[in-house]
């Protein structure tokens, strides 16, 4: 999977908190305008979002107040994200990879 560097900006407040992110189309994976993308930081912290496009520089992305918060990220920082257009297998995926992680707690906890 290909990760690029993105500057954090904020979402105009019309569109804020609607589980909406801003992306140019070339960094989105494939994913059209209102389809769901997932967007992954540091292959732990991921979450769900609609994808719509921006007239703004290529490196820019666009999250509200929540979508920051799930992926701990704060307006200005560049990091590294990967945007996985959402199809049947990769939300699939996903949500096998986030039962995983509450199994193994589970397991962690029991053998205290």
């Amino acid at each position: 999977m290909v990760r690029y560097k993105f500057q954090i900006k904020e979402m105009p407040p019309k569109q804020s908190g609607l589980g909406r992110v801003l992306i140019k189309y070339g960094k989105r994976d494939g994913a059209k305008e209102s389809e769901r993308v997932i967007i992954t930081r540091n292959c732990k912290t991921r979450c769900i979002a609609t994808v719509w496009g921006h007239e703004e520089a290529d490196n820019v992305i666009k999250l509200d107040a929540e979508l920051r918060t799930k992926l701990a990220l704060k307006l200005g920082d560049e990091v590294y994200l990967r945007i996985e257009r959402g199809t049947f297998w990769a939300r699939l995926k996903w949500y096998g990879s986030v039962v995983l992680g509450l199994f193994e707690t589970a397991i962690s906890i029991l053998s205290l």
